[in-house]
């Protein structure tokens, strides 16, 4: 999940000799990721993502599970603007235009706008990072200490099949939009584990990420209202 750079056009690796002068300006902007209609996300960001954003599983390439939040019901895309409407933005996309190679080496999108001029040195005169790029780099490692956490969640919820299909059908006057392979926790399931399960689960934080995941899907009316809204919007337009 950490290692995965969807929105990088010529990601390349940061090297001091070559990238000497780089300056980095921040962007209030997202619409990098407006393509997306779901997003991964960390155990540690559910809390505050589970008030924005329902949070569902869904299944990888290795058949185990990762959580990621449902921004839209559109194949393609997602209502929520260029700066989310004030709504949650996962690290996954607030970590663009940086990010870490699966042997550890930074990484920035030459392409990104954030490079364009102007803004904050990357390195200072000798070549050595700068506060600006120390600051970055802390959150890139902690943005994979969180995935390498969430990886270790999933797997628990894989071994004791605390899983299930969400088997959700959002209906919109004539339209139906039938929600698949996606998963869910299963209430019951989780409390059947044993006392010494159960508190390795609460020191683990893993009990806190299931009370928000599940918190979270009432948020699912929010992803349905907005696909409304943004259907009678375009209605007009087709007419």
């Amino acid at each position: 999940m950490s290692t995965q750079l969807l929105f990088y056009k010529e990601p390349t690796v940061l090297e001091k000799d070559k990238h000497a002068d780089l300056t980095f300006k921040r962007e209030g902007s997202y619409s990098f990721a407006s393509a997306m209609n779901s997003a991964p996300l960390a155990g540690v960001e559910f809390t505050q993502a589970c008030h924005d954003h329902p949070i569902l599983f869904v299944k990888n390439e290795k058949s185990g599970f990762i959580p990621v939040v449902l921004l839209s019901l559109k194949k393609d895309s997602h209502d929520l603007g260029d700066d989310w409407g004030g709504k949650y933005v996962p690290a996954f996309i607030r970590r663009y235009p940086f990010g870490v190679t699966p042997e550890g080496a930074i990484v920035f999108d030459k392409e990104a706008p954030h490079f364009s001029g102007g803004g904050d040195a990357i390195f200072d005169e000798n070549k050595e990072p700068t506060e600006t790029l120390k600051q970055i780099v802390g959150f890139l490692r902690s943005v994979d200490t969180g995935y390498a956490e969430t990886e270790e969640f999933c797997r628990a919820l894989a071994e004791k099949e605390i899983l299930q299909p969400l088997n959700r059908a959002l209906k919109f006057g004539e339209q139906q939009v039938n929600l698949t392979d996606l998963y869910r926790v299963d209430e019951a399931k989780l409390y059947e584990l044993d006392e010494k399960e159960l508190h390795t689960w609460f020191k683990n934080k893993w009990i806190a990420w299931c009370h928000s995941h599940l918190h979270s899907l009432a948020e699912l009316n929010g992803v349905a209202k907005r696909h409304m809204d943004a259907l009678e919007v375009e209605a007009p337009k087709a007419e």
